[in-house]
This record gives structure tokens, sequence and C-alpha cells, in this order.
């Protein structure tokens, strides 16, 4: 991400009162201990290792926390 890296974003939307509440699943290339646990103390609801992780648990991990929308 050219602005800020994805724990920089965990941060800022943990800040924000509405932003807070949307569940983020962490997908990266880096996955020391200290990153993951980081992540998780920020919110996010889970955190997958690219490269490690194929597509179907990808999207069993979105689906877990997609909600329908309300239209």
């Amino acid at each position: 991400m050219p602005v800020m890296n994805g724990l920089e974003m965990l941060q800022e939307l943990a800040q924000d009162e509405h932003l807070g509440e949307i569940p983020v699943l962490m997908y990266s290339a880096g996955h020391n201990k200290a990153q993951i646990e980081t992540a998780m103390h920020l919110g996010a609801k889970g955190f997958l290792v690219k490269g490690a992780v194929d597509i179907s648990e990808l999207m069993e991990a979105v689906s877990k926390y997609a909600k329908p929308s309300a239209n």
C-alpha cells in the first residue's frame, strides 16, 4: 500500500467510531509472530499468509465475516 502499511491502516480504522466495526482479515507476505500478534491486538479477525493459503481458504475466511448487503 503506497500511503501506509496494513498495521497502520488497522490502527487508523480502530480509532474511527464507525470504521472500527469493519471486520478486517490481514493478508500479508510478512508473517512473523510479532506482526501477527500486533494485527490481532489492533482488531484483525484473522491473519492469512500470502502463498500459504489457497483461494478456497481465503474465500472461507472472507465469507465468515462478510455480511449480506442491506439493499
